[in-house]
């Protein structure tokens, strides 16, 4: 699929029907989405990445969203394929040598390339490793789609290489007119004198916490963990690796600095971290601009790093099913970062399939307590994959897996087909904490010192659907207009505020990436009089939307659903077009949303 979708991308560029949109896309976001997207695999193949944006660059570039994050996609994959060890970084700045562009680029540690072959590597079918005995797969066309539609975009590419010692892959893309540049929230002024203390593996995240507090201010030294406690001393601000933290004695009362804990993505139980070590806030790889930001705000004003109600709330405000194995299966990113945060709550760290395939392979290798299962996947749908597991259970006399269908499907034949398929029940889309509590404790079976006296779950205030009083006007606005379902945002910010630094963040980015997408696959269905095809993308636009809370999107999309899947028939034109209009609306609210926060 991936050496036909490059294939069939080329085609169009050369047959001159691309359509490349010029919209005003934020780099912040651009730039987040795509290393949130690839930080799993980094962390597999044990390979530091890193964003860092420079302060004072535009804050929007003139591009099309969607083959933005196409480009930027093809180049970290590119250097996390030939990179084995040490670094990937994605850096954003402004471009000294064309003004009013903002320059993209990706820096590797990587194997390198000739330079001899450095000329060719844009071209079609090319790659600077030709032999037959070549170890990296690929089509060569990923780099030649990037520079056409980086050229389409009014832009340039270009690369750099050290054979042995990686690579630097830049684009530069003009800023957008109205574009204000990027500076930090807080008063740098206030922060001048003040010393912080980095004790960081890995160089990317290095660079970038180094490049980020000294352009707030700080003076910055590195240190190891054996010296970390003595170079705390008369420090304001210190950044360690959680590893780090944890041979080093923080008795209350040895070191008077701000303490932060450096995790991988999805690693840290914060109030856990907050009582056993002493620190003051935990900070999730790879780092954000925006969540930086946040906590040194926060330590410039005098505030707690982190709101009071991570540091003191209950660790376990739900059963702990921490021994539990779990899969969760779903075609969506953005759905599959929502599941995963909110079984983190339960202590339970699932293995992610993206597709049906995937899933069936993971169940064959492993023994699972849990599977969530998505029903509408392209590839292979849940319920053909639950039926293929049940086969497969019989023939070696197996016992069943409790395979539960994740689905928005709440009403016709669709809603039931869990039942048929041989799955044990059914947990709808957009799932609360409560309802998800509801479907664990049906399954497994918590450890024994979670379990409450009362037999019942002790909820924590804001757990439930309810919305707080205190979210603000602009979320009341956005409610009235239909735009956000003010619950499902209710909801995503206490996963946000009791769970990870910077969820509420990452569910925005994948939003505004993958929303986009999903409607292009619509419109082209649409083109093509495809009504099943037409179903399934609006299906998929809906299933993301519920989880993000675009109400109105997921309305429109449901409503579009039913057409083509029960109808077999088609919207106006103008109906589709009013659906492009409302995810551009959704995407903006959110990213306000999250602005704000």
């Amino acid at each position: 699929m991936a050496i036909i979708n490059d294939i069939l991308d080329l085609s169009k560029i050369e047959a001159g029907k691309l359509d490349v949109e010029q919209l005003s896309v934020a780099v912040k976001g651009a730039a987040a989405n795509v290393v949130d997207l690839f930080a799993e695999r980094a962390a597999a193949k044990g390979i530091d990445l890193s964003v860092c944006i420079e302060d004072g660059v535009p804050a929007a570039v003139r591009a099309d969203p969607v083959r933005l994050g196409q480009v930027l996609g093809n180049l970290v994959n590119n250097a996390l394929k030939f990179t084995e060890k040490g670094a990937v970084g994605l850096f954003v700045e402004a471009d000294r040598d064309k003004q009013g562009h903002v320059k993209f680029s990706i820096v590797d540690s990587g194997i390198g390339i000739p330079q001899d072959r450095l000329a060719s590597i844009f071209s079609a079918f090319s790659q600077a490793d030709q032999s037959t005995t070549r170890r990296f797969g690929g089509t060569g066309l990923g780099l030649t789609i990037s520079q056409r539609l980086v050229q389409a975009m009014g832009g340039e590419i270009g690369a750099v290489s050290d054979v042995g010692h990686g690579s630097t892959f830049s684009f530069s893309l003009p800023a957008h007119e109205t574009a204000a540049a990027l500076h930090w929230k807080f008063d740098a002024g206030l922060l001048r004198s003040k010393l912080a203390i980095l004790c960081v593996c890995g160089a990317a995240t290095e660079q970038t916490l180094r490049h980020y507090l000294e352009s707030a201010g700080f003076d910055v030294r590195l240190t190891g963990a054996s010296t970390f406690i003595e170079a705390c001393l008369g420090a304001d601000l210190a950044f360690a690796d959680l590893s780090s933290l944890e041979e080093c004695d923080l008795r209350p009362g040895r070191v008077n600095c701000k303490i932060i804990a450096l995790v991988a993505l999805g690693q840290t139980d914060a109030p856990a971290l907050h009582t056993d070590l002493l620190i003051d806030a935990v900070l999730e790889r790879p780092v954000s601009r925006e969540n930086f930001e946040t906590l040194v705000t926060r330590f410039a004003s005098g505030q707690p790093l982190q709101s009071e109600d991570v540091q003191t709330a209950e660790v376990h405000a739900f059963p702990n099913y921490s021994q539990a194995r779990v899969l969760v299966a779903d075609d969506s990113p953005l759905n599959l970062e929502v599941a995963q945060e909110a079984l983190s709550r339960f202590g339970i760290k699932p293995d992610l399939a993206n597709g049906g395939h995937v899933a069936f392979e993971l169940c064959l290798e492993n023994r699972y307590d849990l599977v969530l299962m998505d029903g509408s996947m392209p590839d292979l749908d849940g319920f053909e994959t639950t039926r293929r597991l049940r086969d497969r259970e019989k023939l070696h006399g197996n016992r069943p897996v409790p395979v539960v269908a994740l689905t928005a499907h709440v009403v016709g034949a669709a809603a039931s087909a869990w039942q048929d398929a041989g799955m044990n029940g059914v947990l709808h889309k957009p799932f609360t904490m409560q309802t998800m509590a509801e479907c664990l404790g049906k399954y497994l079976t918590p450890e024994a010192t979670d379990l409450r006296q009362s037999g019942q779950l002790a909820l924590q205030a804001g757990v439930s659907a309810q919305r707080p009083s205190d979210l603000g006007a602009m979320d009341a606005a956005n409610a009235s207009d239909g735009i956000l379902d003010p619950s499902a945002v209710a909801q995503l910010r206490e996963m946000s505020e009791a769970g990870h630094v910077g969820f509420l963040g990452r569910v925005v980015r994948l939003y505004a990436t993958h929303a986009p997408e999903s409607f292009q696959s619509l419109r082209d269905a649409f083109e093509k009089r495809d009504c099943e095809a037409f179903a399934r993308a609006a299906h998929a636009l809906k299933s993301m939307s519920l989880n993000a809370g675009a109400q109105k999107v997921a309305r429109l999309s449901a409503r579009f659903e039913a057409m083509g899947r029960n109808e077999k028939a088609l919207p106006s034109i103008g109906e589709v077009m009013n659906l492009h209009k409302e995810v551009s609306i959704a995407c903006e609210a959110l990213v306000a949303l999250d602005t704000a926060a």
